[in-house]
């Protein structure tokens, strides 16, 4: 990797299981977690108060900003942060509603984590048909936190699902059609077209069928990953190496994924 000049300070807010990953991304980078946040005194956190910090002295030192907490308080921080003069990035999905997304600025100082567009294919494919099966493994303690409560997470289309349709908006295009779709708790299918190209979709959330992230174009299958999460794929570090040079993906682009999935969910 090119050596990324001008180190700097990040505060990584939210310590859960994500944090891990943008700390070693931050690290990778060659910049410094200088503050914590997070609500939860068994993380031993720099902040437990997210407002506090934002007033605090050590804040002030502070470059840049990676928010890692529940969907629904994405906006909200992301603001406040803005306001402090912070450049942000944000874990996906990057809010739950067009009309928070789109009060976003998209100068260059927020960004969302979308890291499968680091695998989308290196030429243009036109398919006829592609299929969209995706099935993930959770433990009970998935449904019993925030991610369980669809106010909170979006649901299985919002938290798990937003990176499939980002990939096939950036592969297929963003003039689409839904033909019809259905959305439980646990389970989410249909079928989109995008132009002339079918699309039928299938995602779970089930421990009895092996993890399954695969796409099928025109018959000719794609895996985007076997493990058990997405994270360990260990895209994050792009993400920040695009980062530090000013890229990445703006509220204006997510959105679009966003759109997508709010109209799959109806």
């Amino acid at each position: 990797m090119e050596t990324l000049k001008n180190k700097n300070n990040w505060c990584l807010v939210g310590l859960g299981f994500i944090s891990d990953r943008h700390r070693k991304a931050i690290e990778h980078v060659g910049d410094k977690v200088l503050l914590t946040c997070d609500n939860d005194e068994t993380k031993n956190a720099d902040f437990l108060s997210f407002d506090i910090m934002c007033e605090s002295e050590e804040f002030k030192a502070v470059d840049y900003v990676a928010i890692c907490t529940p969907n629904y308080l994405h906006v909200p921080m992301i603001k406040k942060c803005l306001e402090k003069g912070k450049k942000v990035l944000c874990e996906k999905p990057l809010g739950l509603n067009e009309e928070e997304i789109s009060e976003l600025p998209n100068d260059g100082s927020v960004f969302c984590v979308l890291q499968l567009r680091y695998k989308l294919p290196k030429e243009k494919i036109s398919p006829d048909k592609v299929g969209m099966r995706m099935n993930f493994h959770r433990d009970q303690s998935y449904w019993d936190g925030w991610k369980g409560d669809t106010s909170k997470s979006g649901g299985l289309l919002f938290n798990l699902g937003v990176h499939y349709f980002d990939y096939l908006i950036k592969v297929l295009g963003e003039n689409y059609d839904i033909q019809w779709s259905v959305c439980e708790k646990d389970y989410a299918t249909g079928v989109i077209e995008f132009g002339r190209t079918i699309v039928g979709f299938e995602l779970s959330i089930n421990k009895d069928k092996p993890i399954q992230r695969t796409f099928e174009f025109d018959g000719k299958e794609v895996n985007l990953s076997n493990h058990e999460n997405l994270s360990y794929e260990d895209l994050h570090k792009f993400v920040y190496e695009d980062f530090k040079k000013g890229k990445g993906v703006c509220p204006a682009d997510a959105l679009k994924a966003i759109k997508l999935v709010a109209l799959l969910r109806r």
